[in-house]
């Protein structure tokens, strides 16, 4: 039986109490998670990542508490977070596109911040607008995203009544 102070004390770092109560993967994936958030705002000076971190805290503190309160959660049901990374399998297509989304919206957004944004501090644009000017960016972008997902959803909302009609 896990000592219930050594779980507390060990769920203040994400992934360490799962680690004490020996789920190592869900573990390891916890503090990368926790991890991948901080080195990219540091990296790209993006803060923009930083608000996930609560999330994952709250998420793998209350976790392992719940797991080292009940013995049969603990070694059998180390399941990772994230299965496809694990077990080196494709990721799924919903979560490949989610993914594919955020990579062109994190893309746009390194564009305009480091070369545009960059260009502006050059020419001694006042500090608010170019703020103002990086909001209406991120704003437009995700307006065009949620556009394009609900127009492809209407196409496949289209094509699933033609196979309802029998066409």
């Amino acid at each position: 039986m896990k000592s219930k102070l050594w779980t507390f004390l060990f769920s203040l770092i994400p992934g360490a109490g799962h680690m004490y109560l020996g789920m190592m993967r869900r573990g390891v994936q916890l503090m990368a998670l926790f991890m991948l958030p901080i080195m990219i705002a540091g990296f790209f000076r993006l803060e923009l990542f930083l608000f996930i971190l609560p999330i994952i805290w709250f998420y793998s503190f209350f976790d392992a508490m719940n797991r080292g309160a009940s013995p049969e959660k603990r070694v059998d049901d180390d399941v990772p977070i994230v299965k496809w990374v694990i077990h080196n399998q494709a990721i799924p297509y919903k979560s490949s596109k989610l993914l594919a989304y955020g990579l062109i919206i994190f893309g746009g957004y390194l564009l305009f911040d480091r070369l545009f944004m960059t260009s502006m501090y050059y020419y001694q644009i006042p500090y608010h607008t170019r703020v103002n000017m990086q909001t209406a960016f991120l704003a437009v972008i995700f307006i065009a995203g949620g556009v394009f997902l609900l127009k492809g959803s209407k196409v496949k909302r289209e094509d699933e009544e033609k196979c309802d009609n029998g066409e």
